[in-house]
C-alpha cells in the first residue's frame, strides 16, 4: 500500500495538483489544510473518494482530509 502525505495551505486545486495527486499512485492520501472547495465533484477530489474533517480551522479550511481510491 503506498501512502502520501500533502499539507495543501488552503489552497485551492489547480489541474496541476489534481495531475501530482493521480501520478504519485498512491492507494491512500492524507491531506492537512484543505480548502472548502477541494471537492468536486461533491464526495470527490481528483477522481479518489474524500472523506473531510467536519472541523474547519480559522481560514474555514478543513483541518484534513483522507482520499482513497475505493468508497470509504
Amino acid at each position: 500500500m503506498r501512502i502520501g502525505t500533502w499539507n495543501l495551505d488552503n489552497r485551492l486545486l489547480t489541474e496541476t495538483h489534481r495531475t501530482v495527486l493521480i501520478a504519485a499512485n498512491c492507494d491512500v492520501w492524507l491531506l492537512t489544510e484543505v480548502h472548502p472547495k477541494a471537492e468536486n465533484p461533491p464526495g470527490q477530489i481528483a477522481d479518489f473518494h474524500c472523506h473531510l474533517s467536519t472541523h474547519v480551522m480559522v481560514r474555514k479550511q478543513h483541518w484534513a482530509a483522507v482520499l482513497c481510491r475505493g468508497p470509504l
